[in-house]
């Protein structure tokens, strides 16, 4: 008789709360910087010039916590376009470029802002 087992549910809809952005000695909530930058023109920027070989999350030790972001990899959505400070460093967009990555894309969206 084969024998089933519960699914593990990993929830990864809560990733979005209590993320900030640091530059310098401002703190942004990542919803405040969606807000200041609306009107910001987007660009196509090229994969290419940006650091890949740099660690993009702390913590994310766990099986549990390394599938959490692959869930959220999947659901981003590539439509937004990924926020870059002045010195080219994301700001809010890094489940984006993951993607953006794994699809083998060559330029992905993007603005400056700060």
């Amino acid at each position: 008789m084969k024998q089933t087992f519960p699914s593990i549910d990993i929830d990864h809809t809560d990733w979005y709360e209590d993320q900030f952005f640091c530059a310098g000695a401002t703190a942004y909530a990542v919803e405040d910087l969606w807000e200041l930058a609306k009107d910001l023109p987007v660009y196509e920027v090229p994969l290419v010039g940006f650091q890949t070989d740099i660690v993009t999350w702390e913590g994310v030790g766990t099986m549990h916590d390394f599938v959490k972001h692959i869930k959220i990899v999947q659901a981003a959505d590539l439509s937004f376009p990924i926020i870059l400070d002045p010195a080219g460093d994301i700001a809010d967009g890094r489940h984006r470029l993951a993607k953006a990555l794994l699809m083998g894309l060559t330029h992905i969206l993007s603005l400056i802002h700060i």
